[in-house]
């Protein structure tokens, strides 16, 4: 057994992206395991560290932070704020970037890696993760025991290559959470197709194609990376064989990405707290609907949404819209059709909250105020005058009335187009151009009256303090009916899981790593979390598909959508961090000999 760990990531105490979810979710059973000898390391960056670091007295590590110093390396030893708070270093790799061209020509020398026309979005963690494997080395001279080194990605994988040239006595294990030269071809329809031919035939994919798609020196790194270290990982099975046509090397191991399920949180808590949340969710959406029209909010409207990164074609927005398009026309033909809020929370550039938006709702907040005023008072006065036997008088309320039905007009008048915005904030580029506007225009999602799909475009993250939703990303999943995640391209896919822990039903796609996993549960992809076919069609098929699987959620029993809701939960547990982080532990183990 390990009795140190050193992960290396440059999203350490760095919010970026997925990588970072991963660390921070999974550190409390890194934390158990390893105790005291769990370490990680990432960069610093002035301005941003501060936010998730806390620098402590660095005791036994002076003699190692003053020998980096010598090196032109700063480092600062201190805590990563999550719950575990995990033993840190990270490193001002910005006067050691003044080596870039020796590290480069060294990494060339001994393994091949072509970087000489990479740009700094190359050159700085390739800097940053040599600088750490000269740390990491420090630190093996004081550490006795067996030590092992985890590098996530090509960003932290030159720390291992330097070890490795070294001969540090370390257990070393990459991860590659998804291939980069697969991320950057991703979009090619012949994509997938491209990797079974190559399976098939043997073959692993020419380096021209990391050159045509500009991502030589981060292909050539993760692909050295993977040969060179002791046990290489990956995350889905999906990857897996990614890896091994574009990388030539198989994965060792499968780490599954994780979440933590409170075990104090049942699913009656979940229903409880939906209620409450699918209220709010319906309150903005009466503050952004009813100043146009009225709309229909007594048949439980189904509230959809899509999230993730403004990757059109990868994250499946553009099937999402396809789906929701084809689903409007369809049920403008129901007698009686039910009402669809679909969001879009895909982060992009905004210049805050459209203002009639805002205004839209400030003015339901003080007409909800208003008449929330006057309830204490009426329950008040009907039991005084049932008391008394007196009949009820409203003459001291008009003052209140007269105040709600003035709010009221008011919002009523500010509508001044023919239906409300497809999106809820200005974006600070010409919105005429925008991606997810110009396709939803084109599907005939309008928002019209007559419109039961009814979109929103909310490019902003969620949070307690946003002034429009007012509510957290987890609050807002746990009130909404159906998270759709029909990603083209998906090495994992938090999303659906996310939904999972929250309670919520999902659609995945059978392109995504976590699909894979999801229909080899009880449950076969088809409850719960429902896994969508794309491999192998057109996104015209796939998007009928897609219409047709909202549809039977829209129109499905309580009792049903509660059994699919427990289904989802189950599949949660079923990835619990206490279950999953057994395979890093594996992965570690291995790493030893």
């Amino acid at each position: 057994m390990a009795d140190y760990l050193i992960e290396c990531s440059f999203e350490v105490a760095n919010k970026v992206g997925g990588i970072y979810t991963v660390l921070k979710s999974k550190a409390r059973y890194m934390k158990e395991k390893y105790k005291e000898g769990y370490f990680v390391v990432g960069p610093y960056i002035k301005g941003k560290s501060e936010y998730e670091f806390e620098e402590r007295d660095s005791g036994n590590f002076k003699k190692v932070i003053k020998s980096m110093e010598k090196k032109g390396i700063y480092v600062k030893y201190g805590v990563w704020t999550i719950n575990e708070e995990p033993a840190c270093f990270l490193i001002d790799y910005s006067k050691f970037m003044e080596k870039k061209d020796d590290i480069k020509k060294e990494m060339w020398e001994r393994y091949g890696i072509d970087s000489l026309y990479a740009g700094y979005d190359f050159d700085e963690p390739f800097v940053w993760s040599y600088a750490a494997g000269i740390l990491i080395e420090e630190l093996r001279k004081i550490f006795e025991g067996k030590v092992v080194v985890h590098a996530h990605e090509w960003l932290s994988g030159n720390a291992l290559l330097y070890l490795k040239s070294r001969n540090v006595d370390v257990g070393k294990v990459f991860t590659t959470h998804a291939t980069m030269l697969g991320r950057s071809m991703a979009s090619r329809d012949d994509f997938y197709e491209l990797i079974e031919n190559g399976l098939k035939e043997k073959k692993v994919i020419s380096d021209d194609y990391a050159k045509q798609y500009g991502v030589l020196a981060k292909h050539h790194t993760e692909k050295v990376c993977a040969r060179e270290c002791d046990v290489f990982t990956t995350v889905s099975d999906v990857v897996a064989k990614e890896c091994k046509f574009i990388l030539g090397r198989e994965p060792d191991l499968i780490l599954y990405n994780g979440i933590n399920v409170n075990e104090n949180v049942s699913m009656e808590d979940l229903a409880y707290q939906h209620n409450i949340n699918k209220q709010k969710i319906i309150n903005f959406l009466i503050s952004y609907f009813s100043p146009y029209y009225p709309i229909s909010i007594d048949n439980d409207p189904r509230i959809v949404f899509i999230s993730g990164r403004y990757e059109f074609k990868n994250k499946g927005i553009d099937l999402f819209i396809d789906a929701l398009g084809r689903l409007n026309e369809e049920l403008k033909m129901e007698k009686d059709p039910k009402n669809v809020f679909a969001f879009l929370l895909i982060p992009s550039g905004i210049n805050g909250e459209k203002k009639k938006v805002l205004e839209n709702k400030l003015l339901y907040n003080a007409l909800t105020d208003s008449i929330e005023s006057v309830l204490p008072y009426i329950k008040k006065e009907l039991i005084n005058k049932f008391n008394k036997g007196e009949e009820l008088s409203f003459r001291d309320m008009d003052s209140v009335l007269k105040e709600s039905n003035r709010i009221s007009n008011k919002l009523k008048n500010l509508a001044k187009q023919s239906y409300p915005d497809l999106c809820a904030f200005e974006l600070n580029y010409d919105e005429n151009t925008d991606s997810i506007i110009k396709r939803l225009r084109e599907r005939g999602l309008l928002n019209r009256r007559e419109d039961p799909v009814k979109v929103i475009f909310y490019p902003e993250y969620l949070s307690k303090a946003d002034r429009l939703l007012s509510l957290d990303y987890n609050s807002f999943v746990n009130g909404c009916s159906l998270g759709v995640f029909p990603s083209f391209y998906e090495s994992w896919g938090y999303t659906p899981l996310e939904c999972s822990v929250n309670g919520c039903v999902s659609i995945t796609s059978d392109l995504s790593g976590f699909s894979e996993f999801v229909k080899n549960t009880e449950y076969k992809g088809k409850k719960g979390v429902r896994v969508l076919k794309r491999n192998g069609l057109s996104n015209e098929d796939s998007a009928v598909l897609l219409k047709d699987m909202i549809y039977e959620i829209v129109y499905m029993s309580k009792g049903d959508i509660v059994d699919e809701k427990n289904a989802a939960y189950k599949i949660a547990k079923l990835c619990d961090w206490k279950v999953f982080s057994n395979r890093y532990f594996e992965a570690h183990e291995k790493s030893l000999g």
